[in-house]
């Protein structure tokens, strides 16, 4: 029953980001610009970029430490899956883990590496935001939320931590 429980949220919280993913993936963002508005090359101006061919990725050392960040936590959030024994919070922790090191992922990709291809390439003006910003946002979001089921499974007593093990 337990594990039922956790599938069943577990489940819920993916359908919510297929759900939004797949909205956000069909939403035009050409139709939002920075303000002010913002030509590519001073978009570029801005920040250190290396350009190879006709890809431009920009800020490449703050990228790869970004990545390699990123696949850190999400090893680490299986690894915490992995020894979690009987303790909830571990398993809310892990799955939070996973969860924060794939937005990171998705930040280095908007925010860091590939900012200029995925904002300013075929557009006069760069665009405010791109499908990998809100899915950073979105999987950000879901990492907190886990987190906070995982930390108030943990710091609970007496009634209240049953009435969380129930809810979890």
């Amino acid at each position: 029953m337990k594990n039922k429980k956790m599938y069943l949220t577990l489940s819920y919280v993916v359908f919510l980001i297929v759900i939004t993913a797949l909205i956000s993936f069909l939403a035009d963002y050409n139709l939002i610009k920075m303000d002010p508005l913002t030509t590519g090359e001073a978009f570029l101006a801005s920040m250190p970029y290396v350009q190879v061919g006709s890809l431009i990725w920009q800020q490449p050392s703050s990228s790869v430490f970004i990545f390699g960040l990123g696949v850190f936590i999400v090893v680490f959030g299986v690894k915490m899956l992995k020894v979690k024994e009987k303790h909830l919070s571990r398993k809310w922790w892990g799955v939070s883990m996973i969860f924060w090191g794939v937005s990171a992922i998705f930040a280095g990709i908007s925010y860091q590496a590939f900012g200029y291809q995925l904002k300013c390439v075929g557009n006069t003006y760069a665009n405010f935001t791109d499908w990998f910003e809100i899915m950073y946002l979105l999987f950000t979001g879901t990492s907190i939320c886990l987190l906070v089921f995982g930390m108030s499974y943990c710091t609970a007593v007496g009634k209240a931590r049953k009435e969380c093990k129930r809810s979890l």
